[in-house]
């Protein structure tokens, strides 16, 4: 479903971001989880599209390696899941993404 229709605009550019607090089994807040859309356009300018960025911050919960891979494996889920919700089933299927 197109919302804007961006042909009659001359965007320069166009964003957009929200930030949600991640928490831990406990509920308290351990990293943020990050989106970003900005307006996209195809270096002739003949299409137009939106960017999605999704990143996530924190800090592990200890100071060992393990506790730094246990982070990044939360985080990298985090998007992962974030990506899943945040688009469509259709798109997903355009990009041949397995479906969950």
């Amino acid at each position: 479903m197109n919302v804007f229709n961006l042909d009659v605009l001359d965007i320069e550019s166009f964003q957009a971001g929200f930030a949600e607090i991640i928490k831990d089994r406990d509920g308290m807040a351990m990293g943020r989880l990050s989106d970003e859309i900005q307006h996209a356009v195809t270096h002739d300018g003949s299409n137009h599209g939106l960017r999605l960025s999704l990143s996530a911050r924190g800090r592990p919960a200890g100071q060992s390696i393990n506790t730094a891979f246990e982070f990044m494996s939360r985080y990298r889920n985090e998007i992962v899941v974030r990506f899943d919700r945040i688009t469509t089933k259709n798109a997903q299927s355009e990009w041949q993404r397995a479906l969950t």
